[in-house]
């Protein structure tokens, strides 16, 4: 499925299907968070602060200005499953997925026909 994606300037995943979290965030990675934060930079007077190195602000790379930590529920998920964990999960559920298909695929009553790609 991610063929290809190594080439790509950007990628982004919704982690509210298999990552058990609410639609309320997505996942950004960009090869150039610069164009992200210029396009995303004018910025009032009166919300202009000092740069400092250490610190990034999140206002610059998106248009919301307040945020509430959306991610925080994904970082407890991926800290109590772990990279294996889940990929174990997503595993077991396309191995689901397969057998119900073979299921439906094996009833007599059934007209269902899956792509061929699937096969």
């Amino acid at each position: 499925m991610l063929d290809g994606a190594a080439q790509a300037d950007s990628l982004v995943i919704n982690p509210h299907k298999w990552l058990f979290t609410p639609i309320d965030l997505s996942i950004l990675y960009t090869r150039h968070p610069e164009i992200l934060r210029r396009a995303f930079s004018l910025v009032p007077e009166y919300l202009k602060t000092a740069d400092d190195p250490r610190a990034v602000n999140f206002m610059d790379y998106g248009v919301q200005l307040g945020r509430r930590f959306r991610s925080l529920k994904l970082w407890f998920v991926l800290r109590y499953f772990g990279r294996d964990g889940i990929a174990a999960l997503i595993r077991s559920h396309v191995e689901y997925a397969q057998r119900l298909a073979a299921l439906i695929e094996a009833d007599p009553a059934s007209s269902y026909a899956p792509p061929s790609r699937y096969h």
